[in-house]
């Protein structure tokens, strides 16, 4: 074929050289000096980022197939190397019949491919080894990562109040403020019946702007606080089931203790009315106006409860049980009612 048309295909496969550049960059450089000194013209250069090799879904490739299929001349598809191109046999002859089909060809910087059987011998042995690097890098890669999670470094996603930090080159999580004290507040106060309810600790979370590891705010909700009371990283020491790794300590800084944690599940797991399980009985002596002062919001009668403190002492409060009411679950100080009552 005596074209002289080029179109380049780049490809990395991870989001650090994408951001660095230099990778894509570097493929279409060597991709332009090879057409120079050839005298071609390059019409495109399509940049695949992020897309690993084993993959044959990929968007920039989509995007030239529809460029080559208004073209009314053949043209070279020009890649740096095969593996650019495929890190996976059977997905490289997949493309590549693509391409061929409308009429063009594939060629590497590397590497001649023409019609000869040398050259199908020497691109199916290419094909294998990329896949086999592929593969065996992958293997390479899951074994370092569960070395380093036996060891109790982190490399999953953070837990909502922490962030990742390189600590003497590893992977620590550590506290984001002021999340991380948010998030405390909550659970401990969960579990001292403070919150009496996961909708008083909705209700304490909801105003505080909470954050994620990038700093994007998070949104809370019923589903998010369950998840947070059952959460056991926020003790430090959990088991990574999916890898099969045992309950152990972690190089994260906890946010409550294991005792903390279980009297969260156990509160949890409990039946019944939570206000008829506390400590201490709902007399009328304490509460004189329950059930004769309406809610300001939905006219419903006010219940009352004692929320312990950090100090481990009861606090008296009236608040409203009417679910459908926005005042639910909101404390009003016995003194405030008390004294407007008088």
């Amino acid at each position: 074929m005596n074209s002289k048309q080029v179109v380049i295909y780049c490809r990395v496969s991870s989001k650090k050289q994408v951001n660095d550049g230099n990778g894509l960059d570097s493929q279409e450089q060597k991709c332009r000096i090879w057409c120079e000194h050839k005298g071609y013209k390059v019409l495109r250069v399509f940049k695949e980022k992020g897309v690993s090799g084993g993959k044959k879904d990929r968007p920039a490739f989509s995007e030239m197939l529809d460029f080559l299929s208004n073209l009314n001349e053949p043209c070279i598809v020009l890649v740096e190397d095969l593996n650019r191109w495929s890190r996976d046999t059977m997905n490289h002859f997949l493309l590549k019949k693509q391409i061929v089909s409308m009429g063009h060809q594939l060629q590497s910087v590397n590497m001649t491919l023409d019609d000869t059987e040398e050259s199908e011998l020497m691109e199916s042995m290419s094909a294998s080894i990329s896949q086999y690097e592929r593969k065996k890098n992958a293997k390479r890669a899951k074994s370092c990562m569960l070395e380093h999670l036996k060891q109790g470094f982190w490399l999953m996603t953070p837990p909502v109040g922490y962030r990742r930090k390189k600590i003497n080159g590893r992977i620590h999580c550590v506290r984001l403020e002021s999340t991380a004290t948010h998030i405390q507040e909550a659970l401990e106060g969960y579990a001292n019946d403070r919150f009496v309810t996961q909708k008083d600790v909705l209700d304490f979370l909801s105003d505080k702007n909470l954050v994620n590891f990038n700093e994007k705010p998070i949104k809370v909700t019923f589903d998010f606080v369950r998840k947070m009371l059952k959460n056991k990283r926020y003790t430090g020491i959990f088991s990574y089931d999916k890898w099969n790794i045992p309950e152990q300590t972690w190089a994260i800084e906890p946010l409550i203790t294991m005792e903390t944690y279980n009297k969260i599940q156990y509160k949890l797991k409990k039946k019944g009315n939570p206000l008829k399980e506390h400590k201490y009985v709902l007399d009328d002596e304490t509460f004189p106006l329950r059930r004769w002062v309406l809610c300001s919001e939905c006219g419903k009668p006010l219940t009352a409860s004692k929320s312990r403190g950090k100090s481990g002492k009861y606090h008296p409060y009236y608040h409203c049980h009417n679910r459908d009411c926005s005042m639910r679950g909101k404390g009003i100080k016995i003194d405030d009612i008390h004294l407007a009552f008088e």
